[in-house]
């Protein structure tokens, strides 16, 4: 066993509050166990006792993993600007909702005149000034 089983018997482990309290003792003997030996020996190893695991992936590694592209998680969307730009899917799948409805990002600027309206008390004056001034971006 690569856990000391004496250590599951201490009562410092007993409740969720107690090993919150003990947490960097028990990151750094964690820390000594999982670094003996590879990622992909610890998720079989839990695997095999049932323990729900999953790497932790670097961000090239999340793209093309299986779970992602099979929960389709990254969509390929028509760009106006011509081909295609990937973006992030809905991580919402229910059995009636069209996930298909993707719209491509905007161009950079060309909601800030909305954006502001709505989401500041700015008159199309200030909104005006702001961009005039380049505080703000805008293609408008």
């Amino acid at each position: 066993s690569v856990v000391n089983v004496d250590s599951l018997d201490d009562p410092k482990f007993d409740l969720s509050v107690d090993r919150l309290k003990n947490q960097e003792f028990i990151e750094t003997e964690l820390n000594k166990i999982l670094s003996t030996q590879n990622s992909d020996y610890w998720i079989n190893k839990l695997n095999e006792a049932k323990v729900p695991c999953a790497p932790i992936n670097k961000f090239s590694e999340a793209l093309s993993d299986e779970q992602v592209i099979h929960r389709n998680m990254m969509v390929e969307v028509s760009h106006p600007d011509g081909g295609t730009v990937k973006m992030p899917g809905n991580p919402v799948k229910m059995s009636y909702t069209n996930e298909d409805s993707y719209s491509p990002p905007p161009h950079l600027g060309k909601d800030t005149k909305e954006v502001l309206k709505i989401w500041s008390d700015y008159d199309e004056d200030k909104i005006n000034k702001l961009i005039k001034d380049q505080v703000v971006g805008s293609i408008n």
